[in-house]
Protein backbone atom coordinates (compact mmCIF):
# COMPACT_ATOMS: atom_id res chain seq x y z
CA UNK A 1 0.00 0.00 0.00
CA UNK A 2 1.41 3.17 -0.91
CA UNK A 3 2.22 6.14 1.45
CA UNK A 4 -0.90 8.62 -0.35
CA UNK A 5 -3.22 5.22 -0.27
CA UNK A 6 -2.82 4.99 3.25
CA UNK A 7 -3.22 8.83 4.14
CA UNK A 8 -6.25 8.62 2.35
CA UNK A 9 -7.71 6.04 3.65
CA UNK A 10 -6.83 7.24 7.44
CA UNK A 11 -8.65 11.14 5.94
CA UNK A 12 -11.83 8.70 5.47
CA UNK A 13 -11.80 6.83 8.64
CA UNK A 14 -11.39 10.08 10.51
CA UNK A 15 -14.56 11.53 7.99
CA UNK A 16 -16.69 8.28 8.46
CA UNK A 17 -19.26 9.59 10.60
CA UNK A 18 -19.71 12.44 8.33
CA UNK A 19 -19.47 10.38 5.13
CA UNK A 20 -22.26 7.85 6.68
CA UNK A 21 -24.81 10.49 7.52
CA UNK A 22 -24.16 11.63 3.48
CA UNK A 23 -25.20 8.03 2.22
CA UNK A 24 -21.30 7.49 0.91
CA UNK A 25 -19.34 4.99 0.39
CA UNK A 26 -16.62 4.76 3.46
CA UNK A 27 -13.75 2.76 2.30
CA UNK A 28 -10.71 3.33 -0.25
CA UNK A 29 -9.17 0.63 -1.30
CA UNK A 30 -6.97 2.51 -3.89
CA UNK A 31 -5.40 6.24 -3.85
CA UNK A 32 -7.74 6.83 -6.95
CA UNK A 33 -10.93 6.51 -5.96
CA UNK A 34 -10.53 9.75 -3.85
CA UNK A 35 -11.65 12.13 -6.56
CA UNK A 36 -14.97 9.63 -6.64
CA UNK A 37 -15.41 9.76 -2.82
CA UNK A 38 -15.03 13.46 -2.94
CA UNK A 39 -17.44 13.92 -5.58
CA UNK A 40 -19.48 11.41 -4.20
CA UNK A 41 -19.63 13.36 -1.20
CA UNK A 42 -19.54 16.34 -2.44
CA UNK A 43 -22.98 15.80 -4.41
CA UNK A 44 -24.90 14.42 -1.59
CA UNK A 45 -24.08 17.51 0.31
CA UNK A 46 -24.77 20.11 -1.72
CA UNK A 47 -28.07 18.16 -3.51
CA UNK A 48 -28.79 17.20 0.21
CA UNK A 49 -28.54 20.71 1.50
CA UNK A 50 -30.70 22.25 -1.56
CA UNK A 51 -33.26 19.75 -1.35
CA UNK A 52 -35.25 21.44 1.82
CA UNK A 53 -34.96 24.91 0.43
CA UNK A 54 -36.83 22.62 -2.99
CA UNK A 55 -39.42 22.03 -0.61
CA UNK A 56 -40.26 25.57 0.30
CA UNK A 57 -39.70 26.63 -3.07
CA UNK A 58 -36.69 29.18 -1.91
CA UNK A 59 -34.63 27.80 -4.32
CA UNK A 60 -36.22 28.74 -7.10
CA UNK A 61 -36.86 32.10 -5.72
CA UNK A 62 -33.06 32.44 -5.31
CA UNK A 63 -31.81 31.66 -8.73
CA UNK A 64 -35.35 33.73 -10.33
CA UNK A 65 -34.43 36.28 -7.88
CA UNK A 66 -30.22 36.72 -7.35
CA UNK A 67 -29.28 40.34 -7.37
CA UNK A 68 -32.79 41.06 -5.28
CA UNK A 69 -32.06 37.86 -2.58
CA UNK A 70 -28.46 38.64 -2.28
CA UNK A 71 -28.41 41.11 0.83
CA UNK A 72 -29.78 38.09 2.63
CA UNK A 73 -27.00 35.29 2.09
CA UNK A 74 -23.89 37.79 1.39
CA UNK A 75 -24.79 41.02 2.95
CA UNK A 76 -24.40 44.18 1.40
CA UNK A 77 -21.90 47.13 2.97
CA UNK A 78 -22.88 50.64 2.69
CA UNK A 79 -20.40 53.26 3.58
CA UNK A 80 -22.14 56.63 4.84
CA UNK A 81 -20.29 59.54 5.73
CA UNK A 82 -21.38 62.61 7.55
CA UNK A 83 -19.25 65.30 9.01
CA UNK A 84 -19.81 67.60 12.12
CA UNK A 85 -19.25 71.22 12.01
CA UNK A 86 -17.83 73.46 14.21
CA UNK A 87 -16.81 76.74 14.65
CA UNK A 88 -13.13 75.59 14.84
CA UNK A 89 -13.56 73.64 11.17
CA UNK A 90 -14.52 69.68 11.10
CA UNK A 91 -13.31 66.17 11.78
CA UNK A 92 -15.24 63.73 9.93
CA UNK A 93 -16.95 60.94 11.70
CA UNK A 94 -18.03 58.30 9.80
CA UNK A 95 -21.68 56.47 10.83
CA UNK A 96 -19.53 52.98 10.17
CA UNK A 97 -17.04 54.37 13.55
CA UNK A 98 -20.83 55.15 15.41
CA UNK A 99 -21.86 51.87 14.22
CA UNK A 100 -18.95 50.08 15.67
CA UNK A 101 -18.61 52.12 18.69
CA UNK A 102 -22.91 51.56 19.54
CA UNK A 103 -22.69 48.01 18.22
CA UNK A 104 -19.00 46.43 18.06
CA UNK A 105 -19.82 46.12 14.13
CA UNK A 106 -19.47 48.40 10.96
CA UNK A 107 -22.04 47.13 8.99
CA UNK A 108 -25.34 46.07 9.64
CA UNK A 109 -26.10 42.16 9.73
CA UNK A 110 -28.47 40.71 6.76
CA UNK A 111 -30.80 40.11 9.25
CA UNK A 112 -30.53 43.01 11.19
CA UNK A 113 -29.25 42.97 14.21
CA UNK A 114 -31.03 40.63 17.44
CA UNK A 115 -32.66 43.40 19.52
CA UNK A 116 -33.83 47.27 18.05
CA UNK A 117 -31.03 49.66 18.47
CA UNK A 118 -31.66 52.31 21.21
CA UNK A 119 -30.78 55.89 21.82
CA UNK A 120 -30.77 56.93 25.03
CA UNK A 121 -29.88 60.53 26.57
CA UNK A 122 -27.80 60.93 29.72
CA UNK A 123 -28.89 63.35 32.33
CA UNK A 124 -26.68 64.76 35.14
CA UNK A 125 -27.37 62.71 37.89
CA UNK A 126 -24.32 63.23 40.35
CA UNK A 127 -21.62 62.20 38.33
CA UNK A 128 -21.63 64.51 35.03
CA UNK A 129 -21.28 61.77 32.18
CA UNK A 130 -19.87 64.18 29.07
CA UNK A 131 -18.80 61.49 26.29
CA UNK A 132 -21.23 58.72 24.75
CA UNK A 133 -21.38 55.53 25.89
CA UNK A 134 -22.89 52.81 24.60
CA UNK A 135 -23.99 48.93 25.37
CA UNK A 136 -23.40 47.06 22.47
CA UNK A 137 -24.77 43.80 23.43
CA UNK A 138 -28.59 45.79 23.33
CA UNK A 139 -27.04 48.10 20.67
CA UNK A 140 -27.81 51.24 22.71
CA UNK A 141 -26.05 54.59 21.77
CA UNK A 142 -26.36 56.77 24.89
CA UNK A 143 -25.79 60.29 24.30
CA UNK A 144 -24.86 63.19 26.92
CA UNK A 145 -26.62 66.45 27.45
CA UNK A 146 -24.36 69.36 27.02
CA UNK A 147 -24.95 73.44 27.35
CA UNK A 148 -24.47 74.09 23.29
CA UNK A 149 -24.02 72.59 20.29
CA UNK A 150 -20.28 72.87 19.76
CA UNK A 151 -19.83 71.45 23.60
CA UNK A 152 -21.88 68.19 22.23
CA UNK A 153 -19.91 67.79 18.92
CA UNK A 154 -16.41 67.99 20.30
CA UNK A 155 -17.44 65.45 23.53
CA UNK A 156 -19.03 63.31 20.76
CA UNK A 157 -16.29 63.55 18.13
CA UNK A 158 -13.50 62.86 20.48
CA UNK A 159 -15.37 60.08 22.47
CA UNK A 160 -16.17 57.97 18.70
CA UNK A 161 -12.88 58.66 17.01
CA UNK A 162 -10.43 58.59 20.11
CA UNK A 163 -11.80 54.89 21.32
CA UNK A 164 -10.07 52.74 19.66
CA UNK A 165 -12.16 49.87 20.46
CA UNK A 166 -16.17 49.83 20.69
CA UNK A 167 -18.73 50.96 23.69
CA UNK A 168 -15.98 53.13 25.77
CA UNK A 169 -15.13 56.87 25.01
Amino acid sequence: MSKETWLAQDAVAEACGFLSLLGCASFLSTFEQRLTLVKEAARAFVVGRTQGLETLGVAEAVRSNPGTLKALFVGVQIHITFVFFISEGSRPVTLGQILVFASGTDTIPPLGFPTRPKLVFLHWEGVPRIFPEANTCDVTLRLPLHSSYSAFVEHMESGIIQSPTFGFA
